[in-house]
């Protein structure tokens, strides 16, 4: 993805966390300045560098008011590392932030979600259609960073958004047949756009869950916490991706004496119950350790609207 399809750039999200004295002030109106000056002061930064840089299609900055710890989301779209300290430092209430890439294209090549893809920049700006925004850190299993964890990287990444184009499909065959009326509708579940970046953080995918039902969001990422490290596999076979062509090649992993192929068949087996020691055939199998064959080791998530400000 690149911007104005000239410039590659960088998603900055920074994290606000403002003081109960703003969140819990028992006037509204005076709570509601106080987040746009903080706002104020992050979209001046953001104008100071684009005009230094002579970029202006650059550093726009975008808002989301959020729900739980963060209180706040700040964006803007950068094309220079040394940009992120200055953002970064604008206000006391900036307690973290992440910047994230794009995959490149071919990432996502022949995948059948490649319709709910979506640049950062189209979410941001559909603001009326997909006023929700779903804000998602995911930290793969940790077995995946033994040897090929770029190539594992990718393939997740498509895995994810595979899956979440069946659970859409899932979601439009319930509301044809008129089931769980409450919750859904089909504007909604057609609606949704995902955007899924490389984060520069000790996360390994950012993504971005743009709806208009907070139940749709839902619906996808908890389909992709069910996703196994078997299914990785298979998703790699089926695509021919770059994780098929480590496993296949049988390219050692180091220090291990075991090849990568060896590696994932053993892995992929670990969430399978496990039979009695001592007793073979014994029908009665032990329980596999919970999580330990899922590919997403964990998550989090901030539920967000775009643009506005609290009254």
């Amino acid at each position: 993805m690149v911007h104005s399809d000239l410039v590659p750039y960088g998603l900055f999200l920074g994290y606000f966390d403002h003081s109960p004295a703003i969140r819990l002030g028992t006037d509204s109106r005076f709570s509601a300045k106080r987040i746009e000056a903080i706002r104020n002061a992050f979209s001046e930064r953001c104008c100071r560098l684009a005009a230094s840089r002579n970029t202006p299609d650059l550093y726009k900055p975008t808002f989301a008011t959020s729900f739980g710890h963060t209180d706040d989301i700040a964006f803007s779209f950068i094309d220079d590392f040394a940009a992120i300290s200055h953002l970064a430092s604008c206000s006391p209430q900036l307690e973290s932030y992440t910047v994230a890439h794009s995959f490149a294209p071919a990432t996502f090549e022949s995948n059948p979600g490649a319709r709910l893809l979506a640049t950062p920049e189209e979410i941001l700006k559909k603001q009326s259609s997909r006023p929700l925004l779903a804000v998602t850190h995911v930290k793969l299993h940790g077995f995946l960073t033994l040897g090929f964890g770029l190539n594992a990287q990718t393939s997740a990444a498509s895995l994810v958004l595979s899956r979440m184009s069946e659970t859409l499909s899932l979601l439009q065959d319930t509301v044809l047949r008129e089931e769980h009326e409450e919750l859904f509708e089909m504007k909604p579940v057609t609606d949704v756009r995902i955007s899924i970046l490389d984060p520069v953080a000790s996360e390994d995918l950012l993504i971005l869950t743009a709806c208009s039902n907070y139940s749709v969001a839902a619906s996808l990422l908890a389909a992709t916490r069910q996703i196994t490290l078997e299914d990785l596999w298979t998703h790699a076979k089926n695509q021919n991706d770059s994780l098929q062509s480590v496993v296949e090649n049988n390219r050692p992993l180091s220090p291990a004496k075991f090849t990568a192929k060896e590696f994932l068949d053993q892995v992929s087996k670990l969430g399978e119950p496990q039979r009695k020691a001592g007793e073979p055939g014994d029908t009665n199998a032990t329980s596999p350790t919970v999580g330990c064959d899922q590919l997403i080791a964990s998550t989090y998530t901030t539920l967000s609207v775009l643009g506005s400000i609290p009254s």
